[in-house]
This record gives structure tokens, C-alpha cells and sequence, in this order.
């Protein structure tokens, strides 16, 4: 009947978030996801990933995606719904560089929080949320 539910603004701004990532996300094949303990079931560990060798601070999940061009990507996710997390990332190669793919705008930036000294990707993500990195 049209009638907007306690979720319409919840979805309206999802929505917004996935049209701004769309254009590089249809650009993407998924590689691999793997979770963090506790693991869901028939699900692989984090451990087993080739380009993330820990993560640490909360209940994580990274996607892994290649480009055409070759490019690497990494969707990482708060698996926990109620409580915000900060997630440390070990990454197993060092990239050149890190950059974020704007949930606002799409663009890409300079992701904060990577440190290549340490190969450590370090990230606040709110409960439910989730994040696409681009490694260089």
C-alpha cells in the first residue's frame, strides 16, 4: 500500500551506499570470503586467505575480489550487528598503497589507518558495517 515501514530510512540509506559502490563493484570478481572466529559454519578462516594473514579486534569478514585490470580489492565487514568494532588487519604482501572506495561518492581515496611499515590495516567500523579497500 506505499506505507513507509520503521526501515525505510535504514534501507534508503543502504541503497545509497551500494549505488555509490556499484560502478566498481560490477567491476569485480569475488575471490574468496573468509570470517574470523567464531567461524559460521562451512565458512573458511581468515588464516587461509592469501592476502590477509590476521584479524584482529572483533567478528570480521573479508571478501577478496580481482578487477579486469588486475587490481585487488578487499570488502572487510563487522560481523557483529550490536557492537562497533576496530578492526586490525595483517596483510601478508605490502602494498604500495591502500585506498577506500567512498560509500558516499564512489571515488577513491587514501585509506587512513594502513601503515606499511607494519602491513597493518587499521579500521573503525560501526556494528553491520562494511568498508572496500583497493590494494596497490
Amino acid at each position: 500500500d506505499g506505507t513507509r515501514t520503521r526501515h525505510y530510512a535504514m534501507v534508503k540509506y543502504v541503497n545509497s551506499e551500494m549505488l555509490a559502490l556499484a560502478p566498481t563493484l560490477l567491476r569485480l570478481e569475488s575471490t574468496g570470503v573468509y570470517h574470523t572466529q567464531p567461524l559460521p559454519p562451512w565458512t573458511r578462516s581468515v588464516t587461509e586467505s592469501p592476502l590477509v594473514e590476521s584479524v584482529e579486534g572483533g567478528m570480521g569478514l573479508v571478501g577478496e575480489f580481482v578487477a579486469e585490470d588486475g587490481d585487488t580489492y578487499l570488502m572487510v565487514v563487522n560481523r557483529d550487528f550490536i557492537e562497533d568494532a576496530t578492526l586490525r588487519l595483517s596483510l601478508r604482501n605490502t602494498p604500495t598503497a591502500v585506498f577506500e572506495v567512498s560509500k558516499q561518492t564512489g571515488a577513491e581515496m587514501v585509506a587512513n589507518g594502513y601503515s606499511p611499515d607494519t602491513r597493518v590495516l587499521t579500521l573503525d567500523l560501526a556494528g553491520g558495517d562494511s568498508r572496500l579497500f583497493r590494494l596497490e
